[in-house]
């Protein structure tokens, strides 16, 4: 019985840290995602400030980029972002006793990231950035398809030209004149034919 009593008490102060460790644990209560044009940004909202040394993130060769918060609990099942973008093939939520751990399989890799927190709201911002190789790619492609929108003829322009060849085709058709290709007719069609051609030679400049 004494042994029983021994035993018991041994095992209390092992009961109370274990307790109080699970206490010490913060809880993660909320998560979106949001897509930028150089990469991911994930805002986290959590019941309390956690230390920036108890988060860790890596890019996996599978594709994979893992953001881990250590200590950190929380609901995954209330933890599902109610919208994932399009760059974002797959999502996932760990939970384990003591940690936190979601995983995104994106597009294009993940070259760097930085953390930031607002202690005031309890929030922190990881944004995760893509490679510069990648970034450099969509700026020329960008400045491209800039420079063929610039090509084009703009819209008002286009768009008087049509309405003022209309308008004197009209006018000539309506005029009391015998002739129906009087001279405002014959300015209205040259009026719209230059203008369907000049459109295509744009368009395919």
């Amino acid at each position: 019985m004494i042994k029983d009593i021994n035993i018991f008490s041994k095992s209390i102060p092992f009961l109370f840290m274990t307790a109080l460790l699970y206490s010490q644990n913060g809880q993660l209560e909320f998560l979106s995602l949001e897509s930028k044009q150089n990469g991911i940004l994930v805002h986290l909202r959590l019941n309390q400030t956690i230390e920036m040394e108890t988060v860790t993130a890596w890019q996996a060769n599978s594709g994979w980029f893992y953001l881990t918060l250590y200590q950190i609990t929380g609901d995954s099942s209330k933890l599902i972002p109610s919208v994932i973008p399009s760059d974002i093939i797959e999502f996932q939520i760990i939970i384990e006793d003591e940690s936190t751990q979601l995983g995104l399989r994106l597009k294009e890799p993940i070259e760097h990231y930085d953390f930031s927190q607002d202690k005031t709201t309890n929030t922190m911002v990881a944004a995760l950035h893509y490679s510069s190789e990648y970034l450099a790619q969509l700026e020329s492609i960008q400045h491209l398809e800039k420079a063929s929108q610039n090509r084009r003829m703009p819209g008002k322009l286009r768009s008087w030209l049509y309405f003022t060849g209309g308008g004197l085709i009209i006018t000539g058709l309506v005029a009391e004149d015998d002739n129906m290709l009087n001279a405002q007719t014959q300015i209205g069609l040259g009026i719209l034919f230059t203008t369907v051609v000049m459109d295509l030679i744009w368009n395919r400049s």
